[in-house]
């Protein structure tokens, strides 16, 4: 994996960490598309990671996937 793709996979991982919160015991379906910082390019088979945690059941969970041609993925809800 070349250097570009393990940074763009991780930048798209910490947005996707950063973004979810605390909650019930069900998780949205998770829409994205990962770019190249530096030129805007899609990135395709990018890894994509979702980590959910619920306060009070102390459940967690993780899901991840990987980006199509166009640099598009999708994480189905649960």
């Amino acid at each position: 994996m070349d250097l570009r793709l393990l940074r763009a996979s991780l930048a798209a991982a910490a947005l996707l960490l950063a973004s979810c919160s605390v909650g019930p015991i069900w998780a949205p379906e998770l829409r994205g598309q990962v770019v190249d910082g530096t030129t805007g390019a899609p990135v395709a088979e990018a890894g994509v990671f979702a980590s959910y945690t619920w306060e009070y059941t102390h459940h967690w969970d993780i899901r991840w996937t990987r980006t199509d041609a166009e640099g598009r993925f999708v994480i189905p809800g649960h």
